[in-house]
């Protein structure tokens, strides 16, 4: 069974999300030029910073995994903040999503549509992309009861 990642409820934001750790330095510094007629002012630039990541083993006891590297920016449109932290050394994608986050909130959130198209795109790819990847998994399953017969 194959499932469609893209839905029609995901907002341009909650896309963008999803798109992050495959969109390319070109396409994202293409998706940063539109929008650049919008009056964004970097207040932060990106910086690289580490996080911990704390979880739980299998008896609910917490501890540190390790650390995380990650690049973060701060940006502003219209009076309002916008704030992003990526994973990795990414400050083209730290800043776009900060970009993002700050017009959404403000008065120009109509300026996101420029971009629609491109995410659009975007995730129609990556849509083919894993239905690829589970055709190619789906080709090595094996199913162990039908093995047993064959014993």
């Amino acid at each position: 069974m194959i499932v469609n990642i893209i839905s029609d409820t995901q907002t341009i934001e909650e896309k963008l999300r999803t798109l992050m750790p495959i969109l390319k330095p070109y396409e994202v510094d293409h998706l940063l030029m539109m929008l650049s007629k919008t009056p964004v002012e970097i207040n932060k630039p990106p910086e690289h910073g580490l996080i911990m990541i704390q979880t739980q083993d299998c008896f609910g006891v917490d501890f540190y995994l390790g650390e995380l590297l990650v690049t973060t920016a701060e940006v502003e449109c219209c009076g309002v903040f916008g704030h992003a932290t990526i994973m990795g050394k990414e400050p083209l994608k730290a800043t776009l999503a900060a970009t993002v986050n700050a017009i959404i909130r403000s008065p120009k959130s109509g300026e996101l549509d420029k971009i629609k198209p491109h995410v659009e795109c975007f995730m129609l790819r990556l849509n083919t992309q894993c239905q690829q990847e589970r055709k190619l998994t789906a080709a090595t399953k094996v199913n162990f009861e039908s093995m047993a017969d064959e014993a």
